[in-house]
């Protein structure tokens, strides 16, 4: 953008003192010719200030010129820059992993969980998660259904959170009908990819199943709790 400051002496019909602004005629040594002429000064959008001597009779034609350049210069304004994009608040990942049993009952698990919920600054997630967990010895199948809280702590995103989750797995484990009974875990987890979107993590928890006495013999274990350690590599969109 530019600003005009227009100075603008007063003509004369007399002579005037010499000065830059007089022209002079030779053939007429016994007399000056005063010639009008405006001193125009312009500041420029970046600040800088540049100023022009024009005739009065060229002064027309200077200002379309300089009103020219000033729309032109209103035009041209430099860029903003684009924003990041947000994330969105709905997330669908899923996660692959094992459980490894540390009670050597041999109920060692390979995982497949789908996970649906929600994710707003400070909750990296929270939702719910299906999944069938197959053992790696036996015909034994588990199937949970939990509800998952994933948090950094933070509103800004975080390299590493930590993660919990509870709920209740349906099982069938050997000959047994299927039955339920609880289960929960809690870890951390880093957070290896984060895009608007697209995103990875690894998680490492601990988490336990827990069987009622009637449940015990059907499964013929004698533990009310089973321990498993768990790692899990997961992806969201």
């Amino acid at each position: 953008m530019a600003l005009l400051n227009i100075a603008v002496p007063a003509a004369a019909d007399t002579p005037a003192a010499p000065s830059e602004f007089v022209d002079y005629t030779a053939s007429e040594p016994d007399s000056a010719r005063v010639t009008e002429k405006i001193i125009v000064s312009r500041y420029l959008s970046d600040g800088s200030l540049i100023t022009d001597t024009v005739a009065a009779d060229d002064y027309s034609r200077f200002e379309i010129k300089f009103l020219e350049t000033v729309a032109a210069d209103r035009l041209i304004e430099p860029e903003a820059p684009p924003r990041p994009k947000k994330m969105s608040n709905v997330m669908f990942g899923i996660e692959l992993g094992t459980g490894l049993d540390l009670s050597s009952t041999d109920m060692s698990t390979f995982n497949a969980d789908i996970v649906v919920g929600y994710r707003h600054k400070l909750i990296q997630f929270l939702g719910v998660s299906v999944g069938l967990h197959k053992s790696l010895g036996t015909r034994d199948s588990f199937l949970p259904i939990q509800a998952v809280f994933r948090t950094g702590f933070r509103k800004t995103p975080t390299l590493f959170f930590m993660q919990a989750s509870v709920g209740y797995s349906f099982n069938t484990i050997s000959s047994s009908p299927m039955f339920g009974d609880t289960m929960a875990t809690v870890g951390a987890g880093l957070n290896l990819v984060q895009r608007p979107k697209f995103q990875s993590n690894l998680i490492l928890s601990f988490g336990f199943r827990h069987f009622t006495e009637r449940h015990q013999e059907m499964a013929q274990i004698n533990k009310p709790n089973i321990g498993f350690a768990q790692i899990s590599f997961g992806i969201s969109i």
